[in-house]
């Protein structure tokens, strides 16, 4: 782990970018992930997944977080 420890914390750092309900949920499993990643693959392999996901998945989950902007249609006066 030693050898891995800056990417690590560095990779700590980024899951702060998603939401609390989304870090307290996933954050164990997906730094155990990277961790694994980290062992098997290259570093910057290991990174350029990882950098590609968080681009993708970050703005998702805030945005499932927000209410939704369409608005019920109003019922007809005449029904």
């Amino acid at each position: 782990m030693k050898r891995y420890r800056a990417s690590l914390f560095l990779y700590r750092l980024l899951l702060r970018l998603y939401p609390e309900r989304f870090r307290s949920r996933f954050s164990e499993s997906m730094t155990a992930d990277f961790e694994e990643m980290l062992r098997t693959s290259s570093r910057l392999g290991c990174w350029k997944r990882a950098l590609g996901d968080l681009a993708w998945s970050v703005p998702r989950e805030h945005l499932q977080g927000r209410p939704s902007c369409i608005v019920a249609p109003r019922p007809a006066p005449w029904s």
